[in-house]
C-alpha cells in the first residue's frame, strides 16, 4: 500500500503532465529535423527515452501530432529550444509574471514564442488576479498612445466609460474569496487509499466538516443560486457590438504582446495536436475565429493549496500527533471568483480553422500592425462610439451603488454566471 507521501507524488505528477508535454514537444522538434512522418517521429522518441522520461501513450500521440503540425507549418530545422515556464521572465507592464509562450524554439539566431495547448477545452485566458483582469481588457488603449503617438481624444469619453466598468468588476468581483460548505465525503478517495493509522484523521475531518458547515454561511452557494448573469453578460455586451475590439482583446489574451512589449515570453503562435496557428495580430484568422466563438465567464476556483490537489492541502496535517481541525477546515472552505474566457473542444473543432500560410517578415514590426489596426477602429465612426457609450452608461447607472455595497451585495446585484462544471479535487 502506498504511503500518503506517495499519493501526493502521484497527484503532483498528474499536474506536471502539461509542462512535461511542452518539454517533450521541444525535444522532439529539435530531434525531428523537419520530419513529418509519424512513424519516424515515433522512432525518434523510442530511441531517445532519456529525453521523454515518463511519457505515456496518449501524450506520445499528442506530442507527435503537434510536431507534425509544427513542421508542416514552419518547414524549419529547429536548432534549439526550451520550456519558457522554467526560464527567467521579465517584469510585465501589468498582472502576474507568467510566460504566455510555453516554449521557445530556435532556428539559427531567430526565436519563436509558442503557446502550447493539449487536447480538450480551449482556454483563451483565465484571471483571478485583479490587475491581470484589468490589463487584459484595456492596457493597449494607453499603450497605443505611448508607443505610436495615436490621438485617442475622439474616443476618450467612450473608452473611459468602458474602462470604468471593467475597473468596477475588477474591484468588486474578480479575486474575491467566498466561504462554502464542504461535503463530508470530499476526501473519501484519499481516505480509501490511506494507511490504517491515518483513518482516525479522516474520521475527525469528516466530523469537523459536518459540524462547521452548520456554523458558517454558505456564501458561495448563495452566489451560485442567487446572483444573476449581469457581470458576465456586461463583459460580453461591451464587446459584442465592436468586433474589432473583441478581436484585439482576444489577441492580447492569447499572446500577451502588450503585456511584454512584443518581447519573449509573449506568444506569436499557438500549437496543439489540432494544428499550428499564428496569433501575430488581431487580424490573424485564428484570433478572429476564437474571438467569434469563445465565451467570457465568471466562475469559482478552489482557493489555496486545495486547488493543486486534496493530498497537497492535507499533507502538512496527515500523520501529525495533534491537528487543529477547525483551522484546517478554514483553509479548505474557500472559493475565488475569477475570469475564465474559454471555448469548448467541440466548438473549437467546429470552427474548422484553416492554417494560415507562414510568411515571415509580414509582421516584423508588430507595432505598425497595431497602428494600422487601430486606424480601422477609427473608421467605425461616431455612431459606434455612441453605442458603446450607451452600453457603458447604462451599466454604470445601475452600478453607482457598488461603492457602498458589501461584497455579497455586489455579487448578488451583478449576478455573474458560474459557467461550466466546477471540478473539485
Amino acid at each position: 500500500m502506498k504511503t500518503f507521501k506517495e499519493w501526493v507524488l502521484v497527484e503532483v505528477s498528474a499536474q506536471k503532465a502539461s509542462k512535461d508535454f511542452e518539454t517533450h514537444i521541444v525535444n522532439l522538434a529539435v530531434l525531428s529535423k523537419k520530419i513529418t512522418n509519424i512513424k519516424k517521429l515515433e522512432t525518434l522518441i523510442d530511441k531517445n527515452q532519456k529525453l521523454f522520461t515518463g511519457i505515456d501513450k496518449e501524450h506520445k500521440t499528442q506530442t507527435i501530432e503537434a510536431v507534425v503540425h509544427l513542421n508542416n507549418y514552419f518547414k524549419k530545422v529547429w536548432t534549439g529550444g526550451y520550456n519558457a515556464n522554467f526560464s527567467s521572465i521579465p517584469k510585465p507592464i501589468y498582472g502576474n509574471k507568467s510566460a504566455k509562450a510555453d516554449i521557445v524554439l530556435e532556428s539559427g539566431s531567430k526565436k519563436y514564442g509558442i503557446s502550447v495547448k493539449m487536447k480538450g477545452d480551449y482556454v483563451v485566458v483565465s484571471a483571478q488576479n485583479k490587475e491581470e483582469f484589468e490589463g487584459i481588457f484595456y492596457s493597449a488603449l494607453n499603450e497605443f498612445e505611448k508607443q505610436k503617438g495615436i490621438n485617442l481624444s475622439d474616443y476618450e469619453s467612450g473608452i473611459e466609460s468602458i474602462q470604468e466598468k471593467i475597473k468596477l468588476i475588477k474591484d468588486n468581483v474578480i479575486g474575491e474569496t467566498l466561504t462554502r460548505h464542504l461535503s463530508p465525503t470530499h476526501f473519501s478517495k484519499l481516505e480509501n487509499k490511506s494507511r490504517e493509522e491515518h483513518k482516525i484523521f479522516y474520521e475527525d475531518l469528516r466530523n469537523t466538516i459536518e459540524s462547521r458547515n452548520k456554523e458558517i454561511n454558505n456564501d458561495y452557494e448563495k452566489v451560485l443560486n442567487g446572483i444573476a448573469k449581469e457581470s458576465e453578460s456586461t463583459l460580453n455586451n461591451l464587446l459584442s457590438d465592436n468586433e474589432l475590439l473583441r478581436n484585439y482583446i482576444v489577441w492580447e489574451a492569447l499572446s500577451a504582446s502588450i503585456k511584454y512589449k512584443g518581447k519573449l515570453p509573449f506568444a506569436e503562435y499557438v500549437l496543439s495536436p489540432n494544428g499550428c496557428y499564428d496569433i501575430l495580430s488581431p487580424e490573424s484568422t485564428f484570433v478572429q475565429k476564437v474571438a467569434s466563438a469563445s465565451t467570457i465567464g465568471i466562475r469559482g476556483m478552489v482557493h489555496g493549496k486545495l486547488r493543486s490537489s486534496g493530498s497537497k492541502a492535507l499533507a502538512p496535517y496527515v500523520g501529525q500527533s495533534s491537528v487543529e481541525m477547525n483551522e484546517l477546515y478554514d483553509t479548505l472552505n474557500k472559493m475565488d471568483m475569477s475570469l475564465k474566457w474559454d471555448l469548448s473542444e467541440k466548438k473549437f473543432k467546429e470552427l474548422k480553422i484553416v492554417v494560415d500560410s507562414q510568411n515571415e517578415g509580414i509582421f516584423s514590426d508588430l507595432w505598425n500592425v497595431i497602428k494600422k489596426w487601430w486606424g480601422k477602429i477609427k473608421t467605425i465612426g461616431e455612431e459606434a462610439i455612441k453605442k458603446s457609450m450607451g452600453i457603458a452608461d447604462g451599466v454604470m447607472s445601475k452600478l453607482t451603488e457598488l461603492k457602498r455595497a458589501s461584497i455579497f451585495d455586489i455579487l448578488k446585484f451583478n449576478k455573474p454566471k458560474i459557467t461550466g462544471t466546477i471540478k473539485l479535487p
